[in-house]
């Protein structure tokens, strides 16, 4: 018979440097009701977090925020026989973790076009080139710096399905980032690949 599959689901951290005095008790509080529940057998199989890690997107909110994830990791782990592997770990980006300060004037300009043009194909022709690509998404550099710190990600727009032996059976695990997603299938396609 095959045993459930537990999943921790945190969402909506929003980590603030100037506001660490104020999160700290209440994440504190979050990591020890996860402890007890651990403590009570709800020993979770995958941890997902959906987006809002970060108030504005900024790097000092990202090192509070792995700050925390690595002691949640290390409480997660003690005393477990194996460890939790970090690709048990996802993450999805919401819409606070945007560095918005980095979203220059060229990048307001390509998104104003794109808006009057109110077209996909121009959309998809702007974004075809690899350079364009990464003018556009520098506003979520220190989102995907954390991912790369925390589960040694390759830092790319999207993360390729990812299989993840978990019980039995294992799962399939696809963390669909949006527009990262969508941006990746366009650079496949411009380069004469298809999707599977």
């Amino acid at each position: 018979m095959p045993q459930p599959i537990r999943l921790l689901h945190l969402s909506d951290f929003h980590c603030h440097a100037d506001t660490a005095w104020d999160a700290d008790p209440v994440l504190r509080a979050l990591r020890g009701f996860i402890a007890a529940q651990i403590k009570s057998g709800l020993d979770p199989d995958l941890v997902v977090i959906t987006g809002d890690l970060a108030q504005a997107g900024k790097a000092a909110e990202y090192a509070a925020a792995r700050t925390w994830l690595e002691a949640l990791w290390s409480m997660l782990n003690q005393d477990r026989s194996e460890p939790l592997p970090r690709n048990h770990l996802l993450l999805v980006p919401g819409n606070h973790d945007v560095d918005r300060d980095r979203v220059s004037g060229g990048v307001r300009s390509i998104q104003a076009a794109l808006f009057a043009a109110q077209s996909q194909k121009a959309v998809a022709e702007s974004l075809q080139d690899a350079g364009e690509r990464e003018f556009v998404l520098k506003r979520h550099g220190d989102y995907l710096d954390l991912l790369v710190a925390l589960i040694n990600a390759v830092r790319r727009c999207a993360a390729p399905i990812t299989h993840i032996a978990v019980k039995n059976p294992a799962i399939d695990a696809a963390e669909l980032h949006g527009k990262y997603i969508i941006l990746d299938l366009l650079a496949e396609d411009a380069a004469g690949r298809r999707m599977r």
